[in-house]
């Protein structure tokens, strides 16, 4: 069985599965390679205009394979450390990768996103989650600490308190509490999710390429830059829209009160 599932439909959205449904999506190294390569891919083609991460059957992920800690924890100390920082080496490129994709990455998501899999969806620029989903990093229960940028992205995205929260306790929070935290974008009913996944994907699938791709590196360059930096890289970004075909276009659009028809 395919531990991670593709499919690029004709809006050009990309599909990206975790495959794991009877362990909940807990990550494998098959799981993080075929990730690495498919986003690998996705980068720099202009066929695929939206990405979106989702799990297989009632659960997000559920972070990593507890058999392979298990086999982990049996080694010697030096080798325990060797094989642990081989493992984040598997993964580390992937949350990379994701930041730098110049298509928007959506999250989708229901029952558990626990450690890896919340570290995927605080990488994801906008996350929609069913009003049951769970989030958690697990790492403490189990004597590690967390991974995955999961502390670069927290403590960005949600403040330091509650990254310390969520990561000294351990402790799940629903979704309601993601929503107010700003984990997510959206909750709604478990049996609503997949249709506005497939909404908000279709939306941004739609949407300027150039356009949403400079305001996504805009968004993620601008915590570390000063204000002179970021409206000097703004000038550069809005430079680069202007030049694309879908600026004339959505002029166009708006003088003739239509939608726009973005290429």
């Amino acid at each position: 069985m395919d531990h991670l599932l593709y499919h690029l439909d004709a809006s050009g959205i990309a599909w990206l599965t975790f495959n794991r449904p009877d362990s909940r999506n807990a990550t494998s190294i098959d799981m993080l390679e075929a990730l690495h390569g498919h986003l690998l891919r996705i980068d720099g083609n202009s066929a695929v205009r939206c990405v979106v991460l989702r799990g297989a059957g009632a659960h997000f992920m559920a972070g990593a394979d507890l058999a392979a800690l298990d086999e982990i924890s049996g080694l010697p100390p030096a080798e325990r450390r060797i094989a642990i920082q081989q493992r984040l080496a598997r993964s580390a490129p992937v949350f990379s990768l994701i930041e730098r994709l110049r298509q928007p990455v959506l999250a989708s998501v229901r029952g558990a996103a626990a450690g890896g899999g919340l570290s995927f969806v605080l990488a994801s620029d906008l996350a929609i989650a069913a009003n049951d989903a769970k989030f958690l990093l697990a790492q403490v229960k189990v004597g590690l600490a967390p991974d995955g940028g999961s502390t670069w992205h927290m403590q960005r995205s949600i403040g330091m308190k509650q990254a310390k929260q969520l990561a000294l306790l351990g402790e799940p929070i629903d979704a309601s509490t993601a929503l107010a935290w700003g984990i997510v974008n959206w909750v709604v009913a478990p049996d609503a999710i997949e249709a506005e996944t497939a909404r908000i994907a279709r939306l941004l699938a739609a949407g300027a390429t150039e356009s949403l791709a400079q305001a996504k590196q805009l968004l993620n360059l601008a915590s570390g830059n000063g204000l002179a930096e970021q409206v000097s890289l703004e000038s550069r970004g809005l430079g680069l829209c202007a030049q694309s075909d879908d600026f004339p276009e959505g002029i166009r659009a708006a003088r003739n009160k239509r939608a726009p028809t973005f290429q």
